[in-house]
């Protein structure tokens, strides 16, 4: 272990060191993001009977998930130049 890793303060949630993000330490609940997301943010249709399962992601654009989405929601930038409505000025429509 680095002797970062060693004098980063331990997330609440698994116990690891926060290395990355330490900044945001207070404001994620003495957590690293992700497990902050995981924790309190992660619901697939809040109000329903779903789980939470963390290898589906969820409506947060940043969900780690995302990594394994076959169908992940199209990010903005693929949107604009896919969109007709949203393309840049003089681009051929679809």
């Amino acid at each position: 272990m680095s002797v970062e890793a060693e004098e980063a303060p331990r997330c609440a949630r698994c116990h690891r060191p926060v290395v990355r993000n330490r900044e945001n330490y207070a404001t994620f609940e003495q957590m690293h993001w992700a497990c902050f997301h995981y924790e309190f943010e992660h619901l697939l249709n809040p109000g329903s009977a779903d789980t939470g399962d963390p290898d589906v992601a969820c409506a947060d654009p940043m969900c780690p998930a995302r990594a394994f989405d076959p169908n992940p929601i199209p990010d903005w930038e693929h949107e604009r130049h896919t969109r007709p409505d949203r393309s840049p000025p003089g681009a051929a429509h679809l």
